[in-house]
């Protein structure tokens, strides 16, 4: 994992332009990463360490 840039808006853009949350922003992702969805438990710890810490999951 790697510490998002502080002006780093990315997921919010996308999340904009789709019309979903950001929370659904992950879920999306790891479908396209790893080809299926995660464990509920791993989007939520994903997504908390990016919106708490700013860690982004892919380097």
């Amino acid at each position: 994992m790697r510490k998002a840039k502080p002006d780093n808006d990315s997921v919010g853009r996308a999340a904009g332009i789709l019309q979903v949350s950001e929370f659904e922003i992950f879920e999306l992702a790891h479908g396209l990463w790893f080809g299926r969805r995660a464990p509920s438990e791993q989007t939520e710890d994903l997504f908390s360490g990016y919106m708490h810490r700013g860690l982004v999951p892919i380097s």
